[in-house]
């Protein structure tokens, strides 16, 4: 699974990431994709990793290698993906 966005709140990433640690965990995996300055530090559950950037062709490259694109949004009335 692949997340790519900031305001990581906002765009329900803390969502996917509890859904990780309660249901997900050894089931998948979830890259978050993220230079949102609330990540600092964060201790990330198993299965998700941070990586807090991409650009170019290494961000199209994980688009790529996702099987999902997840981006559960809480107030974008017109996200654009």
């Amino acid at each position: 699974l692949l997340f790519v966005g900031n305001d990581f709140a906002r765009k329900g990433g803390d969502l996917l990431v509890e859904l990780m640690r309660t249901r997900l965990a050894g089931r998948y995996e979830l890259v978050v994709v993220s230079t949102d300055p609330s990540l600092a530090g964060a201790r990330w559950p198993e299965g998700v990793r941070h990586v807090p950037g991409l650009a170019g062709e290494a961000l199209r490259e994980a688009y790529r290698a996702a099987d999902a694109f997840v981006l559960p949004t809480r107030r974008d009335h017109s996200s654009w993906v």
